[in-house]
């Protein structure tokens, strides 16, 4: 069973989970929990972690990928992960998350200015459709000129622009 506001969003992670997908994972990682993991198996990531050596920041990232592309779900009564396989390809849900898809090609496209960065302070212009957006980063305050983050306000998680500015920022 899943809950959701809204049925349509499916496995999206209602957007929550994207800050901590900045973290460019490598393929390989997701494929062998897949292999690890049996389907439906309770565990700890962080035993896990501990088990094959990688490092916990590692796997909270690994964990929010997963979780965020339907893989892993949480047990709130026995407080903890579960692995579950679904019929789809991996490659197939590795491609359903728009918007960190789109803030790896602002990237990659070169459509992200760096206009301030200090500590806990990132400055930026990112092109858009006919506009250049701006975004702070200050702390733990983030802000964006776009649509997206108008109307959302951060409800269902961050906008493409600042996703990227983050990953770029990293």
């Amino acid at each position: 069973m899943a809950f959701s506001p809204d049925a349509y969003r499916g496995f999206s992670g209602e957007g929550k989970a994207l800050e901590n997908m900045t973290e460019n994972l490598p393929i390989e990682w997701v494929y062998g929990l897949n292999s690890l993991l049996k389907s439906n198996e309770s565990f700890d990531p962080t035993m896990l972690s501990i088990e094959n050596d990688i490092d916990f920041g590692t796997m909270e990232n690994l964990t929010a990928s997963l979780s965020s592309m339907g893989l892993l779900g949480y047990d709130i009564e026995n407080r903890n992960h579960f692995y579950r396989r679904l019929p789809f390809k991996t490659e197939r849900i590795l491609s359903l998350n728009p918007r960190l898809k789109n803030a790896k090609k602002l990237i990659d496209n070169e459509d992200i200015q760096i206009i301030t960065k200090r500590h806990n302070y990132i400055e930026a212009n990112v092109k858009g459709t006919g506009v250049t957006h701006r975004v702070i980063l200050d702390g733990e305050n983030q802000h964006c000129t776009c649509d997206w983050f108008t109307t959302y306000q951060g409800k269902r998680g961050i906008c493409k622009h600042i996703l990227g500015v983050k990953m770029m920022g990293e």
